[in-house]
C-alpha cells in the first residue's frame, strides 16, 4: 500500500486528512494483513524549530505513526516534483510566492514511481526514509522561468512578497491565497534535507532532467 494523501485548502483540513486518514489506512492495512505500508512524505529539513510550519508537523506525525503501526514501512521524503510547475500558472501569468531561496532538486514523477515499485520488493528499503533528490539543483524560481520559457512562451514570471500576499488574502478573503502563503512559507523555510545517496544506491538514481521532461510530448 502506497500513501499520498492531501488535505483541502486550510491547516485543519490537511491536518484531518493526512494524519487522520493516514491513520485510517494503516489501521485497515493491518486487518487485511497488509506486507508493506510506503509513504510520500516531504524532503524537508524535520529539525525542531522547523515544526512551526504546519508541512513540517503534519508529515512528521504521519511519520511516526507509521514507525508505531507493526507493519514494515517505507517513507519517501521526496523533493519537488516538476508535474507542479504548471500550478504556478493563473490566469495567463506565472507567480512564485516569497523569495524561495532554497535550491530543489525537481523530480519527475515516473522517476519516482520506479523507485517506489523496486522499492516496495526490497527487504533492504523495510523500515527506513529514504530521500528522493532529482538530478539537477536550481531554484523554484529558476525551474518556473525553465518551464514557462518552453511551455508559455513569453510569459513572464513574477514574484509576489509574502507580506503582501498575506495581506491581499486577509483584505479579499481569499482562503486559498492565505493556504498558499502558510506553504509557500514553509518552502522558503525547509529547503531540502537528508542523503539521497542510500536511495539511488538502492533503487537506481532518477535519470530525468527538468528540460527532458519538458521535451516529452504531453497531453
Amino acid at each position: 500500500m502506497h500513501l499520498n494523501l492531501r488535505g483541502g485548502m486550510t491547516v485543519e483540513s490537511y491536518q484531518r486528512q493526512e494524519v487522520e486518514g493516514a491513520k485510517h489506512c494503516i489501521d485497515a492495512a493491518r486487518a487485511h494483513g497488509v506486507r508493506r505500508v510506503s509513504y510520500l512524505s516531504g524532503s524537508g529539513r524535520a529539525t525542531p524549530e522547523l515544526a512551526y510550519h504546519f508541512p513540517v508537523r503534519v508529515k512528521q506525525a504521519v511519520e511516526a505513526a507509521l514507525a508505531s503501526s507493526g507493519i514494515p514501512w517505507t517513507v519517501f521524503r521526496a523533493t519537488h516534483f516538476m508535474e507542479s510547475l504548471p500550478q504556478f500558472v493563473r490566469d495567463g501569468r506565472a507567480t512564485v510566492l516569497g523569495n524561495q531561496p532554497q535550491l530543489l532538486h525537481y523530480v519527475a514523477a515516473q522517476d519516482y514511481a520506479a523507485m517506489v515499485s523496486r522499492a516496495l520488493e526490497l527487504r533492504a528499503a523495510e523500515n527506513r526514509p529514504l530521500h528522493i533528490w532529482g538530478p539537477v539543483g536550481m531554484t523554484m524560481y529558476a525551474a518556473v522561468a525553465r518551464y514557462v520559457a518552453v511551455r508559455h512562451p513569453g510569459m513572464r514570471v513574477g514574484k509576489l512578497p509574502l507580506p503582501i500576499a498575506r495581506l491581499m488574502a486577509r483584505f479579499t478573503g481569499n482562503a486559498e491565497l492565505a493556504f498558499a502563503c502558510q506553504l509557500f512559507s514553509a518552502f522558503a523555510a525547509i529547503g531540502e534535507g537528508g542523503d539521497p545517496g542510500e536511495a539511488n544506491r538502492l533503487l537506481g538514481a532518477p535519470s530525468t532532467t527538468l528540460d527532458g521532461w519538458l521535451a516529452e510530448p504531453r497531453p
